[in-house]
This record gives C-alpha cells, structure tokens and sequence, in this order.
C-alpha cells in the first residue's frame, strides 16, 4: 500500500511539473515569433527528453538553462558584420539601401 502511495505521489508530481511545462509552451509560442528555434546543446540528454528539457528551459530551471540554446532569426548564416563581409555583399547592401531611399 506505501508503494502505491510513493508511486501516486511521484506520478502527480510529474503529472503537475508536466502541466506547468504545458502551460509555459502555450504562452511562449503565443508571445514568439515563428523564426525562433531552441537546441540542446549536449550529445548527453536522451533521446526521450528533449521537449521535456526545452520546456524546463523556458521554465528558467538552471540545470536545463545551461543544454539549450534560443536561436533567433536565420541561424543558418552568421550575423554580418561589415569587417567580415566580402566587397560584393558590401556593394549588395549599398545597392538595396539606395534602391530603398528612391
């Protein structure tokens, strides 16, 4: 019968952290753009785990905050700067801001 009851309340526990998590993704999509993406930056979670952690990241739980990384935007390419950009993309940019101010 204690085993029963150890087994209900470590369940209810996870039922309640899993709603909490259900609720924080809920606001957080509703708040982000569509162009946010989120990686667990660790090849040690398993494979059964990764919402899980991510959730507990938007959550703020310190342990999860430290595997996984909010990317914003295109996190395909770097973020340009003018030192680092070729003469042709210098030219590009130029040319889109004159086409613009006409």
């Amino acid at each position: 019968m204690e085993e029963v009851e150890t087994r209900a309340k470590q369940l209810a526990q996870r039922l309640n952290h899993s709603k909490e998590q259900m609720d924080i993704l809920k606001l957080q999509l509703s708040n982000e753009r569509h162009s946010t993406y989120y990686k667990i930056s660790s090849d040690s979670v398993t494979a059964a785990s990764p919402a899980s952690l991510i959730a507990d990241a938007i959550l703020n739980d310190p342990q999860a905050v430290q595997l996984v990384a909010r990317l914003d935007g295109n996190f395909l390419e770097m973020d340009k700067t003018w030192e680092l950009m070729s003469e042709l993309d210098k030219d590009e940019i130029i040319r889109k801001k004159i086409i613009r101010e006409l």
